[in-house]
This record gives structure tokens, sequence and C-alpha cells, in this order.
């Protein structure tokens, strides 16, 4: 078993290491919205539905002081917004314009009125 089984033993490793490699690219989006909500209130939320284009999250209640978070896959339109209540009353809100097949890190904050703030960057980034 000269050099013609180590040479096939060499290639059939990279070509395993190749389809897996291929396999993980497969997996990453580029147009992934990673969102996470933080209720800053004393009160909880509840019925918070997250809208990410054609993709949805939806949480009955979130606790004062927690956050609940997804990864939303809006294939192609990125629009972000959210519907939620507190304390009896509802509220909807529509974030900024995100670029088609940019992927998106999202923190929204909900303060005790229910008033919105929002920061994102483009992936791979973090937020505070």
């Amino acid at each position: 078993m000269g050099p013609d089984h180590s040479s096939r033993v060499r290639s059939s490793f990279l070509l395993a290491m190749l389809c897996v490699i291929l396999a993980g690219a497969a997996c990453v989006r580029h147009d992934d919205l990673k969102v996470r909500v933080f209720n800053d209130g004393p009160g909880e939320l509840q019925d918070l539905h997250l809208f990410g284009g054609a993709d949805k999250g939806w949480w009955s209640t979130v606790a004062a002081g927690t956050s609940v978070g997804t990864l939303l896959r809006p294939q192609g339109e990125p629009q972000l917004s959210m519907t939620y209540a507190r304390a009896g009353r509802t509220f909807h809100w529509r974030g900024p314009a995100f670029v088609p097949g940019q992927g998106y890190n999202v923190h929204i904050h909900i303060d005790p009125k229910g008033a919105v703030s929002e920061q994102h960057c483009l992936m791979p980034c973090m937020l505070p």
C-alpha cells in the first residue's frame, strides 16, 4: 500500500472536510434578525408578538426585569414590528428600516410606561 493508498486517504479526508464546511456555511443565514426584548418596567408584559418580515415570535408574558430573545428569519423582508400589552393597554411599535440581505442584532427596551427604545448593529456584533 504505497503512495496510492495514502493519496486516496488524504483525498477522502479533504473531501469530507469540504462537505462539513459547506454544510456549516449553508446553516448561516446572512439576513437573520437576532432580537432580544427587555421588560424594564415594574409589571409584566402580556401577549408580546414580535414580527420580522415573514417570521414571528410570541410570549404570553414577560416578567418585570427580564428579557426574551429569538432569531427571526425574515426571508428578504426585514421590517421589524411588535405588539404588546402592559397594565391593560395595548401598544404597537414599528422598528427602523433594515437593509434586505443583512443580518442584525437588535435590542428592544420597553420602559414602565410602555415606550420603546431600540438599538441595533450589523452582525456579527455585540450590544450592551
